[in-house]
């Protein structure tokens, strides 16, 4: 066959299914749904980031290993967002393979896919050990929890760097055949071990992204099961965490598309599944791992909101008891004195993170004992404080010598007291 009469602009990169004509001016593609995921997903995981630092800086007031982490996971997510989004633009990943020319096969999209895949894995590395970080900051850990943190960290990271090093020598552009003919490209690439490696990267990836989400998550059930706390404290740190079995759910789906692209050849239609599921993954790795950090926002805003509510129930309340206390009997307001027995309680330590739940004081200040006030001296003391200030001024007066009483003012009530007794 000539494959110089071909047109490849209208010529599909393999064979549709029988009864199919390929549609190479509107084909059906996947790209607008992975364009929208991106518009709504990574806006709301820029939100987590910004209230992760920000309450790293205004409110604990201490950044970390973890932090920098995650702000490196974060870049390298929205790099791969854009990557998706550029692959989008130029038609490689969304429609059906027998939609798409054989022109749309370039070097540049290969290296696109292939940086795709390394922008995954690269991201994930950050991601997952970001959280492991915030683990050896937040509980520290006894020896064998730690081990085992670290373990975590050596293998998440050996596995996506050997991937990374896999793609790079499978899909190295050297060797494949230097010419500009597109139908020779499409063969170089084809038969020199490039797009089936990267399927079987991909769903290796498939396999061990769920998993390590997975030992990710349990470590801190683990360490929080271990902590002497009360039991609705450590469900609650529990569940902080558990929102991570988001990322883990989208790892799940994900794994399942990347095998059946491995089985496929129908490459573009399921690439662009997995590279959309990808970026769902990845983002809610980042919003789950600064979860722990920004709770402590929301906790605030809820406590706030909680408040403002039940302040104005009771001025609206009141408001109605005043309209109805026309013809009904009043009752003696109570002496301010009263108020006495009702003395303020110790302030509750300010939340500033996860710490302050599971450590306590997060500044590390050990109040001494002097500082705590003695309630028990306070309520000894007579509700009628007037009676004692009289004995005082009493024991004040009789210090005065006898010569300068004439020459001190008397009170009005002691003179109307002598006119009496007159």
């Amino acid at each position: 066959m000539d494959f110089s009469t071909l047109d490849l602009d209208h010529t599909p990169i393999i064979a549709p299914p029988p009864g199919v004509v390929p549609n190479f001016d509107n084909p059906k593609s996947l790209a607008p749904i992975g364009r929208i995921t991106i518009a709504v997903v990574l806006p709301i995981m820029a939100i987590f980031v910004v209230l992760r630092f920000y309450t790293r800086f205004q409110i604990s007031r201490s950044i970390g290993a973890d932090d920098y982490l995650c702000l490196a996971g974060t870049a390298a997510t929205i790099s791969y967002c854009g990557v998706c989004l550029a692959i989008y633009e130029k038609g490689l990943l969304g429609p059906h393979q027998w939609d798409a020319p054989i022109s749309s096969v370039t070097p540049q999209s290969i290296q696109l896919a292939q940086c795709l895949l390394n922008l995954f894995s690269v991201a994930a590395i950050f991601i997952k050990t970001s959280l492991l970080m915030l683990y050896l900051r937040i509980f520290r850990p006894s020896r064998t929890a730690r081990a085992f943190i670290w373990l975590g960290i050596v293998l998440i990271t050996t596995f996506y760097i050997s991937n990374i090093i896999s793609a790079a020598i499978f899909c190295n552009p050297s060797i494949w055949a230097s010419t500009t003919n597109q139908i020779e490209f499409l063969g170089a690439v084809n038969f020199s071990g490039c797009r089936d490696p990267l399927r079987h990267i991909s769903a290796t990836q498939g396999v061990f992204s769920p998993v390590s989400d997975a030992y990710v998550l349990i470590i801190p059930i683990f360490l929080v099961s271990g902590l002497q706390l009360p039991r609705m404290r450590r469900i609650g740190i529990v569940t902080i965490f558990l929102i991570g079995l988001i990322a883990t759910g989208s790892s799940i789906v994900t794994a399942i598309f990347r095998f059946w692209q491995l089985t496929s050849e129908d490459i573009s239609w399921y690439a662009a599944k997995v590279s959309i599921l990808g970026g769902v993954e990845l983002m809610a790795g980042i919003i789950c791992s600064c979860m722990p950090v920004v709770f402590v926002i929301f906790k605030r805003i809820a406590i706030f909101s909680w408040a403002s509510l039940t302040q104005y129930a009771k001025t609206f309340l009141s408001k109605e008891s005043d309209t109805t206390v026309i013809g009904t009997e009043l009752k003696e307001p109570k002496s301010p004195l009263v108020s006495l027995k009702r003395l303020p309680g110790i302030p509750r330590a300010t939340i500033t993170g996860l710490k302050t739940l599971v450590r306590g004081n997060p500044r590390g200040h050990n109040m001494d004992l002097s500082e705590l006030s003695t309630y028990n001296e306070i309520n000894s003391v007579d509700e009628e404080y007037h009676v004692q200030l009289m004995g005082v001024q009493n024991r004040d007066s009789a210090s005065v010598p006898l010569s300068s009483e004439s020459e001190l003012p008397r009170p009005a009530c002691a003179r109307s007291v002598d006119s009496r007794s007159k």
